[in-house]
């Protein structure tokens, strides 16, 4: 089963010391293209959970390599960055709970689509994401090529614009889970 172990705040200035390759970051962006993202997110979901996504993230991207490789993707095209990047806005660090063969089949699909971006159909960076970890064998209510930051944080059960590290409170509903006869692609 797929779920967040431990979901970690780096407020600015601050971020991860030991990525883990097949976890993943939430971001909330400053340019008005975050906040049209934030926006979209919040109209399109149901009232009962509009408060769930006040916590706003509007971008999300997969570590692929442990010394903070990412995967991610803007303006349609996925590439290859660094973590460090956001080291001045500040993320949610979420640690997925994976088998290491899961997790590299969740890096192999990213990397593969960083290798050669005009091949692959547009994506934005939350289905990005949502389709490596698929890759690995994680279930979503939903199609993977629609998830948007804010589902993904649903999901994963982070919570909270800010604030101290702490393990994940638990499932949130429909929590994507593994399925047991997945082998790396």
């Amino acid at each position: 089963m797929t779920r967040a172990t431990r979901v970690d705040w780096f407020p600015p200035g601050t971020g991860v010391t030991t990525p883990v390759p097949g976890d993943f970051i939430l971001v909330r962006g400053t340019h008005w293209i975050s906040r049209a993202v934030r926006l979209l997110q919040w109209l399109r979901r149901a009232p009962a959970r509009r408060p769930a996504l006040a916590d706003g993230w509007s971008h999300a991207a997969l570590v692929t390599g442990s010394r903070g490789r990412i995967v991610e993707v803007v303006y349609g095209r996925p590439y290859a960055s660094h973590i460090g990047k956001y080291r001045d806005l500040g993320y949610h660090y979420v640690r997925v709970d994976a088998s290491r063969q899961q997790r590299l089949a969740a890096v192999r699909f990213a990397e593969a689509r960083a290798a050669r971006p005009g091949l692959w159909p547009l994506h934005h960076c939350s289905s990005l994401v949502a389709q490596a970890l698929a890759a690995g064998g994680a279930e979503f209510p939903r199609a993977p090529r629609g998830m948007h930051p804010g589902d993904l944080g649903w999901l994963y059960g982070a919570r909270g614009k800010a604030g101290a590290s702490r393990p994940s409170r638990g499932p949130a509903p429909a929590l994507p889970t593994w399925s047991e006869d997945t082998t790396p692609r």
